[in-house]
């Protein structure tokens, strides 16, 4: 969806309830918000409207309408706050505008930490290969502090590899970083990086579209993607195979019309046959953090950047 709702608390209070209802899809609230921006013509809609937009398909319908007028909220938010979760809707100001902009951006998001970091106005996304070489992690070492150094928050995706030492070195150099992950905070994953989860969620900020409850599946990984490309103003690939889930975050970050950057590597190297190809296909060539300043140096100020990315 590209633009944003009117902010009311109703739009809020059904966008909960509505994400809390089995049978219906992101893109299904999606289309309802087409039909009405506000939802406030929601109990208009009869049960063949709902299946002549597409909002809900038939087999579901059932399931949808037993939750959605059931739905009691005080059990789920008496949970998120002893698990010191919150929540936001594309309906809250604390929405973060690029994200916003965004195809089949969330309707909600889960977080833990701080909510600040949402509109934090620079931000970059890091991605890579989950087996690294030497040579990604000195990359990571010399990239991430001069962002860091420059003012940049550091968003990736908590999965091994290049993604951990992202958040570690943007943690080691006083800097903020953002993790997107897979799956409902009640099931970090890997588990590997359970410490580093729960020091993102104490001083930083630890995001998710899926309910606490909700266990890693294949395909939340590419949609996961889409949230790390989408909250950013430009992608850094290091380190990346030819066929890889950077290069999904980098093609859907170039779909979106945000600055693509990867860090070159050996022709020999298998590690680098997806950034080295990036860089063919156009992407910026990165090996300092000067090259990302340069991109981005006719922005006089990064929250103006969504009316640039619109030309």
């Amino acid at each position: 969806m590209k633009g944003s709702i009117q902010i009311t608390p109703e739009a809020r209070d059904y966008l909960f309830r509505l994400t809390n209802c089995r049978g219906i899809t992101n893109k299904g609230i999606h289309r309802l918000l087409q039909i009405s921006p506000t939802l406030s013509q929601f109990f208009s809609l009869s049960e063949k409207d709902l299946l002549n937009y597409k909002i809900i398909e038939k087999r579901n319908l059932a399931f949808f309408l037993q939750d959605f007028y059931n739905f009691n909220p005080m059990p789920i938010l008496a949970e998120y706050l002893e698990k010191g979760i919150f929540f936001i809707t594309i309906a809250d100001p604390e929405y973060p505008d690029l994200l916003r902009e965004i195809y089949n951006c969330p309707v909600i998001l889960y977080g833990i930490g701080n909510i600040e970091f949402l509109t934090f106005p620079k931000k970059i996304s890091i991605v890579g290969t989950r087996t690294p070489t030497r040579e990604g992690k000195l990359a990571i070492q010399k990239i991430v502090p001069e962002l860091v150094s420059s003012g940049w928050l550091v968003v990736s995706g908590l999965a091994k590899g290049i993604d951990t030492w992202a958040h570690q070195a943007a943690m080691d150099s006083s800097g903020k970083t953002i993790s997107v992950i897979g799956s409902g905070f009640d099931y970090l994953y890997p588990a590997s990086n359970k410490e580093l989860a729960a020091n993102i969620m104490k001083n930083h900020l630890l995001l998710t579209e899926y309910k606490p409850a909700m266990k890693p599946q294949k395909w939340h990984f590419p949609e996961r993607n889409r949230i790390i490309a989408g909250l950013s103003a430009g992608t850094i690939v290091i380190q990346a195979k030819m066929r890889s889930g950077s290069l999904i975050t980098a093609q859907m970050a170039m779909e979106e019309g945000r600055e693509v950057f990867a860090v070159p590597g050996p022709i020999h190297l298998e590690n680098a046959g997806g950034t080295n190809k990036l860089i063919q296909d156009g992407a910026k060539l990165v090996m300092s953090a000067r090259d990302v300043e340069d991109e981005f140096a006719s922005f006089q100020t990064l929250p103006s950047m969504k009316e640039m990315l619109r030309k």
